[in-house]
């Protein structure tokens, strides 16, 4: 068992560490961080492929975010505009081509890594993104929860509007989407 002194300790080793969010660009080496985050966070099936990474960067950089500890990766976030109840495919560089047709701002990943959960920084990259929507005059955030995902994204808001096979044949996902002004439900 613990003493209290080792837990007060790593708690104010917890709160010394410096964590922030900010906005990658195409030009930072971080995708070889992101595609490790990503193997460490989901099964292969989930995984997609660096091009994928590299297409949002490029088509849309103000929506893909890092999330630093004392300046390293410890999870990420890729959002872009996109059409409410279309859920983007997996693994396809074509994630994002602007159509003027677009009316929701889409997350298509959020990752926090394991030993940085339970602290407040998914919902720190969450704020980055629906700030990002707002800014963008859009009113729905939607995405796709995998591996059951859908009981987090309901704490933040979201609702489930329909179950489709996302991530294998084998399972089913919740497409899913929030309102970002409380008078829009449906």
């Amino acid at each position: 068992m613990e003493s209290l002194q080792t837990q007060r300790r790593t708690e104010k080793e917890k709160s010394s560490q410096r964590v922030r969010v900010v906005r990658m660009t195409h030009e930072d080496k971080i995708l070889s961080s992101v595609l490790q985050l990503q193997e460490h966070s989901y099964p292969e099936t989930l995984h997609e492929e660096r091009t994928v990474f590299q297409a949002m960067l490029q088509s849309f950089s103000k929506g893909c975010f890092a999330l630093e500890v004392d300046g390293a990766l410890a999870g990420y976030a890729f959002c872009f505009p996109a059409r409410r109840r279309a859920p983007k495919k997996l693994n396809t560089s074509h994630v994002y081509t602007p159509s003027g047709q677009e009316d929701c701002l889409y997350l298509h990943d959020l990752v926090v890594h394991e030993k940085f959960r339970g602290r407040g920084f998914a919902e720190k990259l969450l704020a980055q993104v629906e700030q990002l929507a707002k800014e963008l005059s859009f009113n729905w955030l939607c995405l796709t929860a995998v591996m059951g995902a859908d009981t987090f994204w309901s704490k933040k808001g979201f609702h489930t509007l329909f179950k489709l096979h996302y991530s294998s044949a084998d399972s089913f996902d919740s497409y899913m989407e929030k309102a970002l002004f409380p008078v829009l439900q449906n």
